[in-house]
Parts: structure tokens; sequence; C-alpha cells
């Protein structure tokens, strides 16, 4: 049995135990892979919250996004990526989430289904992002949404995505209230003090990151993309971020250094840290109060950042 870190919690360690015990490897096809997640959501997210509506609408031929709305009336709006290294994940995986960011922070969740890897390698995910921001802002009037009032957000990947879609629109000239940033990888390297202390063990392993990243930058090349090593840029005009951490994550040190960076350039940052959780115990509230706080923290981050 493995001895496990002593920051890791009780009710983590009890989740660790039951899936290494019940796992001793990763599906053996991406499609198993990607179905084992989304089967795993239920579980980890409980009930679904209800909402006032909840609509699927296509941005192009391969972009669709489901549009979360908490009630009726002219509100702010969430621009969200889903995670999963880059390689699985969905809206469908997500949907407990952004229902519950919806009805907790009163804006619209716009939940993007972009492409994944390895099917498509970098750029085509953020250009599936940006491509879906220029869609809600273009139809923000119809969609009873501000466009004065939109955040950008994401988890794990997904926050990476949220990063260079962001990036991209500062210097497209357009404006973004917020940024929520759930453990997002900045730069594919492996060899930091979280990656190293929890390589293995942990729900997440290095090997596991080391794959996700191959798998969607497909050469050397543009994994020291700026858009794909996000952290290499000059964040200047970039709007209020809340940055959520899991203490037993290896993307850990990824968060803490991007947090570092943001106030370097100016950017007003909260770095959230929740101890003795691990990757991805946001998503997982029906099993950890912390993840419960975590959803509270960011959804009441977002409804101030866009009142």
């Amino acid at each position: 049995m493995q001895t496990y870190n002593r920051q890791v919690n009780a009710n983590v360690q009890a989740y660790l135990e039951s899936v290494n015990s019940r796992h001793s490897s990763t599906p053996a096809t991406l499609e198993a892979f990607r179905q084992a997640t989304l089967d795993a959501m239920p579980v980890w997210s409980g009930e679904k919250t209800p909402l006032y509506q909840v609509l699927q609408q296509q941005v192009n031929t391969h972009v669709s996004v489901a549009i979360y709305r908490p009630g009726p009336g002219i509100l702010p709006a969430v621009l969200y990526f889903h995670g999963g290294g880059w390689v699985r994940g969905s809206v469908a995986t997500h949907d407990w989430l952004c229902r519950n960011l919806a009805a907790q922070s009163g804006a619209i969740v716009v939940s993007v289904e972009y492409r994944l890897s390895p099917e498509h390698v970098f750029p085509a995910a953020l250009d599936d992002g940006y491509d879906a921001l220029l869609w809600l802002m273009d139809n923000a009037a119809s969609l009873d949404i501000d466009a004065q009032r939109i955040a950008i957000g994401g988890d794990s990947s997904g926050g990476n995505i949220a990063i260079a879609t962001l990036l991209r629109a500062r210097d497209a000239g357009i404006g973004l209230a917020a940024q929520l940033l759930v453990y997002p990888p900045v730069e594919a390297r492996f060899d930091t003090g979280s990656y190293n202390t929890y390589a293995e063990g942990y729900h997440l392993t290095r090997q596991t990151m080391q794959q996700c990243w191959q798998a969607y930058t497909g050469q050397e090349e543009n994994a020291r993309h700026p858009l794909a090593a996000v952290v290499r840029n000059d964040f200047r005009g970039l709007p209020p971020a809340l940055i959520i951490a899991a203490e037993c994550d290896p993307l850990r040190d990824d968060g803490r250094q991007l947090a570092g960076r943001y106030r370097e350039d100016g950017v007003v940052v909260r770095y959230s840290l929740y101890p003795g959780t691990i990757h991805p115990f946001f998503l997982m509230p029906a099993l950890l109060p912390e993840a419960q706080e975590a959803q509270r923290e960011a959804a009441l981050f977002l409804r101030d950042m866009l009142q």
C-alpha cells in the first residue's frame, strides 16, 4: 500500500486508496480514457443543479457551446473551458460544474466544446477558444448578455486555453472583466517541487502530464510557443485573476509561478491554495467539502468582478 504525503487530508486519502486499489493503470484506449472521465462525474459531482435555462448553440462547423442561464434578463457571462489534459473532457463532463457556477455567481456560463488532441494538435483548441470568444461578443445582445461584463475561465488544460485566449483578446483590443483559473498548466517542464513530490499516486501523475503535453503540442517547438507555454508572456493589461490550486497536485507550482508573474506585471491576482487536496478536486463537490468551498469561492469572485 502506498504511503501518502502527510499533507493529504483524510477524505482525499480515502478516495485515493479506493481509486488506486481498483485501477492499476489508465484505460487501454483513448476512447475508454475519455469515457472513464464522463462516467466518474456523477460520483464526483452528485445531483445536477436546476437552472432557468440551458441551451446548445453552434459557433462554427467544429465548435459548439452550452449556455447556462441562471435567470432572466441581461446578465454578465463567463466563457469557460473544460479541463482534461487537452485530450479528454467535454461540455458533458463539466455540466455539473457549469451549473453550479452559474447558479452561485448569477452569471451566464458559456461552456466551450473545443477540439481535442491528439486528433487536433496546437493551436486547434486555442483557435476554437478564440472563435468562441468572438462569437460570444458578436452575439451578446441576442443572447441577453452584457458584452461589457464578460469573464473567462477554465480548469487544468482549460485554464491554459483561457489564458492564451485572454492574451489574444488583449492584443486585439478586446477587454474582459476577470479570469478564473483552476490549477492551470503553464509550461511543459516537469521538474518543479510539486512535480517531484507528487509525481505518482496522487491521481494526476507526471507521466500523464508529459503525455498530455506531447499530445497537445505535437512537436517540441509548439511546446515552447508562448500561447502554449503561457507563463512566457508579458501580462500587463490583463484583468484581475483568481488562481485556485490543490496542494498535493503536480501542477501546484505552475499556478504559483503564474501568480508570481502576474504580480510582477501588475495584474491583480489571488492565489488560493487548498490544503490536502489533489487534482482534480474542484470537480468533486459530492466527495470533498473543499471542492464545495472552492466552487463557492470561484462563484463569489465572479459575482464580485461582474457586478
